[in-house]
């Protein structure tokens, strides 16, 4: 992977990419006034990290236009219904609450984590799982400096704790009844059609089924409820014992174990 910045970057930003690109094992360029293409063309098409005042960007192989960068996604929308007292379908059938301890086993660009932590409020907990390397930074950034319009929207990104693990090896160092809630938002089985904002992630997210070794280790760590999102018509619901299933009005489901 390279890391560079934008133009004209000052020095503070000069060496925070320095920073990343020890962390991720990667090689730095300076940018110059080279473009993204022609960045990517002189190293071999390689994945690119951009770094900037604001945000980072990454830019996958044969990607130079669509980069992947957080941002809170439906989480910001979701929040605003829930403060005018409208239903959300995670929130309703999770039964989390404030002050509660969440997992969130599969993070991706923690979208439903900030729902959480508005909801587990300054009181609870919510901790965020990413086995990748460089989503699990865009995250952690993100979450540190993203400002939305919000107050509420930012305080529950910067309550969150984001760890770079795989929720298995996270799960069984975990003590008996000690969260209330545990999610997964897995790569669907099924795929439903994609959002033009997930086509940036696709290859460098997990795509591996959640095993029955997580679910048997997510029974005994949950003190309430564990809860899976899939395609309404998955066969992982009956295959991981998620027998009570939500459906909602569009192709996503919700399977529930009450514990």
């Amino acid at each position: 992977m390279i890391i560079s910045t934008s133009y004209d970057a000052s020095i503070d930003i000069i060496e925070k990419s320095r920073v990343f690109a020890k962390e991720l094992n990667a090689t730095w360029v300076p940018r110059k006034k080279n473009s993204i293409t022609k960045i990517k063309k002189m190293y071999n098409n390689q994945p690119l990290l951009i770094v900037s005042q604001i945000e980072l960007k990454y830019y996958g192989e044969n990607n130079t236009d669509s980069p992947l960068f957080f941002h809170p996604s439906s989480s910001y929308f979701r929040i605003k219904r829930l403060i005018k007292g409208e239903h959300d379908p995670l929130i309703k059938y999770s039964g989390v609450k404030p002050g509660d301890i969440v997992l969130d086993c599969t993070a991706g660009l923690a979208s439903d984590s900030i729902v959480f932590s508005y909801v587990t409020g300054s009181s609870g907990k919510v901790i965020s799982l990413e086995s990748e390397k460089i989503l699990y930074t865009l995250v952690r950034e993100g979450l540190h400096s993203y400002e939305s319009e919000l107050v509420t929207v930012n305080d529950a990104m910067r309550r969150i704790k984001v760890k770079h693990t795989d929720h298995e090896s996270e799960l069984i160092h975990l003590e008996d009844n000690s969260i209330d809630i545990i999610y997964f938002d897995p790569m669907f089985r099924i795929p439903i059609q994609e959002s033009s904002s997930f086509k940036p992630m696709r290859g460098i997210v997990n795509s591996s089924q959640i095993s029955l070794k997580s679910i048997e280790e997510a029974r005994r760590v949950a003190r309430r409820t564990i809860v899976i999102k899939e395609n309404k018509d998955s066969p992982e619901f009956e295959r991981l014992g998620f027998n009570t299933i939500h459906t909602s009005y569009s192709q996503i489901a919700y399977g529930v174990i009450r514990i």
